[in-house]
């Protein structure tokens, strides 16, 4: 960063120089010579710009990567204390199973002859009931896939009214329907985009550019000068359409 800050101070101070030269008496040759520099060294400016960005971005990157793994860290020490907290309650329940059991095993032999006879009758209400919740567990999972079909049809339809007033956007020229992202681009010539063409479920976390505007990474920008010739063809290329 530090380096970048040093050659955008020479590229000020080579400016300084081309303006106090354009401010004496040059003729059109030498003057298109010194307009080309200055042109030159606004371009280099703006791409140390971008090249700050960059590194900006890919720090706020780093940062985020560390958080996770802090929040991830922090959940296995939790789950750890959890498990220890669990294997101690066990230890202490089998002390009193078994005082429980001597307790009760006189009972269950005497009461072991008279469930014989009804162990028959309580099987089958058993299976009865085991059938049931299958036949019930089977009608909730076709209900939740009807309505699973039925809200992807709702978020993406095929064939859509086009008013011809109403503005259209994405990279499939349609309106807008279901859920939406905008390019963090502020010259971006779509500004919209489906969040089924651009392949996303959820919103991304940070900055967001679309296919147009991204460079090597959706969260980050391609450099400026790079974009300002395409958004000038694609405007040309909009008008020869229209």
């Amino acid at each position: 960063m530090r380096e970048l800050d040093v050659r955008y101070q020479a590229l000020l101070q080579d400016m300084e120089g081309l303006r106090g030269q354009l401010e004496g008496e040059l003729d059109s040759i030498s003057l298109k010579r010194v307009m080309v520099q200055i042109q030159d060294k606004l371009i280099s400016t703006q791409e140390i710009g971008d090249d700050k960005l960059q590194i900006v971005q890919h720090i706020l990157d780093i940062i985020e990567n560390r958080q996770r793994q802090l929040e991830l860290d922090s959940k296995n020490l939790d789950f750890g204390q959890e498990q220890e907290k669990s294997e101690s309650c066990k230890e202490v329940q089998p002390e009193r199973v078994s005082k429980r059991a001597r307790r009760t095993r006189n009972e269950h032999t005497t009461s072991h002859n008279e469930n014989s006879s009804e162990a028959p009758a309580a099987t089958h209400t058993e299976k009865t009931s085991n059938a049931k919740g299958s036949a019930q567990k089977k009608t909730t999972k076709k209900k939740k896939r009807k309505a699973r079909v039925e809200r992807e049809r709702e978020d993406s339809p095929t064939e859509i009214p086009i008013d011809p007033d109403e503005p259209t956007y994405c990279l499939c020229e349609q309106v807008s329907y279901g859920e939406m992202i905008g390019c963090d681009n502020d010259l971006c010539p779509i500004e919209w985009f489906h969040f089924s063409c651009v392949g996303l479920t959820n919103k991304p976390k940070g900055k967001w550019f679309c296919p147009k505007c991204r460079g090597d990474k959706p969260t980050v920008m391609k450099p400026r000068a790079q974009f300002l010739k395409e958004l000038e063809k694609y405007n040309k290329e909009k008008e020869e359409k229209s």
